[in-house]
């Protein structure tokens, strides 16, 4: 889950602030400290294998927000689905929140929390293939695994990255690209690495 991303900034590569799960073990990366915790619990659904339920729990000890929000979440075959969520949350003080004046009115606040958690998690329970094999054919054809061939600004428009003035280094087609395209890395580390590069490119 990939944080603190304002306005424009709704891309996982674009964020400083995020928590990953990988073999049962949880990672935060937070330069500017605003996760106090964080636990993921995965439960695979009884009566539908395929199934499973996410549940993320952050707690928050410093203010930060608005921020959207994205999600990338990988199978087994290495194909991944990705969720993002503009404006997603606001961290605020607790001093800030306004107080409920009855147990009622809180009972309903619980309540509503309660079911946004639910939907929120219904939505991110089933891993579902994405684009990423169009990806993953469009840069075999870049980086010459294929009889067709596309250019650098064809890639990029394939990896959904917008500069149009940079061109790609040649070694990073025959390094990076190889390797994506062998599958050795992921489409996702190729795209993080090209970001990389152009952004010290064009500055």
């Amino acid at each position: 889950m990939f944080l603190n991303l304002d306005g424009a900034n709704t891309h996982h590569y674009q964020s400083d602030t995020y928590v990953t799960y990988l073999n049962e073990c949880v990672t935060v990366t937070d330069p500017h400290d605003y996760i106090a915790n964080a636990t993921i619990t995965i439960q695979q659904d009884s009566e539908q294998l395929f199934k499973y339920t996410i549940l993320t729990v952050i707690e928050f000890d410093g203010e930060m927000g608005p921020t959207n929000m994205a999600a990338r979440i990988w199978n087994d075959n290495s194909q991944s689905t990705n969720i993002r969520v503009l404006d997603a949350l606001d961290i605020v003080p607790v001093a800030d929140l306004p107080e409920s004046t009855t147990e009622e009115e809180e009972e309903e606040t619980s309540s509503s929390s309660t079911t946004t958690a639910a939907t929120t998690t219904t939505e991110t329970s089933v891993v579902t293939n994405d684009n990423t094999d169009d990806i993953l054919s469009s840069i075999k054809m870049w980086a010459g695994f294929d009889s067709q061939s596309i250019s650098d600004s064809q890639l990029l428009d394939a990896l959904n990255l917008d500069y149009p003035d940079v061109d790609i280094p040649d070694w990073v087609m025959t390094d990076l690209g190889v390797l994506a395209a062998q599958g050795d890395i992921t489409v996702d580390e190729l795209q993080t690495a090209l970001v990389f590069v152009l952004n010290a490119i064009s500055n």
